[in-house]
C-alpha cells in the first residue's frame, strides 16, 4: 500500500506523495514543473508507459514523493492516498495546439512529419493511427480507467461511447484538483489552499493567459464540425470539470 498522503487536522495535506497524471498539449508539462519547486520533493519519477508502471511495486511506488504519469490513470488506483493532480484544455484548443506543435517541432516524428505535409483541415479529418491518438477524446482516453474485461478484442477506444465518458467521469472522482489551461492562476490558487502554500504561488508566466494558438476566425466551419465531432467526449468532460473544480 503507498505511504499516506494524507489531509491533517488543519485541512490541509501532508505533502508525503503527489501524483501529476500528464494530459499531452495541456500545458501539463510547464504546470507540472512548478508544482514540483513549490513542494520541492526529495524523490521525483516520471513513469513514460503503463509498462513502467507494471513493473513497479506498490512500496517502490510509495517511495517517490513525486510522480509525473505520462500515462494513463490506473496509476491513480496504484497510490490511493496520494494527493492527484491534473490538468485539462478546452478540447477545441487542444486540438489546434496540436497540429501547430507538431508542424513547429524540431522533434522527429510520425506525428510531426504528418502535420507538416498536411493543412488544418486535412490533419482534422485524417484517420491515420497517430492523428487518431493525438485528438480523438484523447483526454476523455487518458483519464478512462478501464478493466481488463472492457478492453479484451478492442484494438483502440471508440471516438464515443457510454463506457468511454463514463471510466472517464468516475476518475475525476479520484482527484483533488483539476486544473484548466484558461485558468490557470485559479487552478494555483486552488493548490495553495490544498497544500497551505503561503507568498505569492502564481501560474508560471508561459501558462497564465490561455490562449487560442490558431487565430480563431481562420478557422473555417467544416474544421469546426471535425473537431468537434472528434472531441465530443472531451467536451462533454471538460464542461463537467469547470462545473466541479472550477
Amino acid at each position: 500500500m503507498a505511504r499516506a498522503a494524507f489531509r491533517s487536522r488543519s485541512g490541509k495535506v501532508d505533502r508525503n506523495t503527489t501524483v501529476f497524471l500528464h494530459i499531452p498539449r495541456t500545458g501539463a508539462t510547464v504546470a507540472a514543473d512548478q508544482v514540483q519547486r513549490l513542494l520541492r520533493p526529495a524523490r521525483v519519477a516520471t513513469i513514460n508507459h503503463s509498462r513502467e508502471l507494471a513493473g513497479l511495486r506498490d512500496d517502490e511506488l510509495s517511495g517517490f514523493n513525486f510522480i509525473l504519469a505520462r500515462t494513463n490513470a490506473m496509476v491513480l488506483r496504484r497510490m490511493p492516498e496520494a494527493v492527484k493532480l491534473t490538468v485539462m484544455r478546452d478540447p477545441m484548443d487542444r486540438v489546434l495546439a496540436t497540429y501547430v506543435f507538431y508542424r513547429n517541432t524540431r522533434k522527429p516524428s510520425q506525428l510531426a512529419t504528418l502535420a507538416r505535409g498536411m493543412s488544418l483541415a486535412e490533419f482534422v479529418a485524417s484517420e491515420h493511427r497517430a492523428v487518431i491518438a493525438a485528438i480523438d477524446n484523447a483526454q476523455a482516453r487518458r483519464l478512462a480507467i478501464f478493466e481488463p474485461a472492457l478492453l479484451r478484442g478492442e484494438p483502440r477506444q471508440p471516438r464515443s461511447g457510454k463506457i468511454l465518458l463514463d471510466q472517464a467521469r468516475k476518475a475525476l472522482d479520484l482527484f483533488d484538483a483539476i486544473g484548466r489551461f484558461e485558468d490557470f492562476d485559479g487552478f494555483f490558487a486552488r493548490l495553495g489552499k490544498l497544500y497551505g502554500w503561503t507568498g505569492d504561488r502564481s501560474a508560471p508566466e508561459e501558462v497564465r493567459h490561455g490562449h487560442m494558438p490558431v487565430d480563431p476566425a481562420d478557422i473555417a466551419d467544416d474544421v469546426r464540425r471535425a473537431i468537434r465531432n472528434r472531441t465530443g467526449l472531451d467536451q462533454a468532460l471538460y464542461e463537467e470539470v469547470r462545473s466541479r473544480f472550477g
